[in-house]
């Protein structure tokens, strides 16, 4: 049985942010080294200098499966990380962490509300269409 619960321990994530970063090691056109020499442990220095964040992890017999992070800095909104394994893909999991992170966010009254996608992650940009959250050009 799954279960979906909030966590403030970042380092719960630490393997599924790896295998997210292997993806975008992969899969990236031309930041391949970036993400090669990127490690978890400077990624998530970030959250000391946020407002507030929150983190709920899809777990199956206390093993987390998936995740989605999301923080608030000057009532700025971000989904900053998000990750299934494969196989609980299309089972409408993800649907649900991102609605609920919006409901969160929108909840402590963010101005906006981004998330950046790797370069080479694209396929993921439809889904977020789908959940209502559109790309923007800089």
């Amino acid at each position: 049985m799954l279960d979906i619960r909030e966590e403030k321990n970042l380092m719960i994530i630490k393997p599924l942010w790896q295998a997210l970063n292997r993806h975008h090691m992969i899969h990236s056109r031309h930041f391949e080294q970036v993400y090669r020499n990127i490690d978890f442990e400077s990624r998530i220095e970030k959250f000391n200098d946020v407002d507030d964040y929150r983190l709920e992890v899809i777990c199956k017999n206390k093993k987390p499966l998936g995740y989605i992070l999301g923080s608030i800095k000057d009532q700025n909104g971000e989904i900053d990380s998000f990750y299934i394994y494969d196989d609980l893909r299309g089972l409408g999991l993800g649907e649900y962490l991102l609605k609920r992170m919006i409901l969160w966010l929108e909840s402590n009254d963010v101005k906006t509300i981004t998330s950046e996608v790797a370069a080479g992650n694209e396929e993921v940009i439809g889904f977020y269409h789908k959940m209502g959250l559109y790309t923007s050009k800089h």
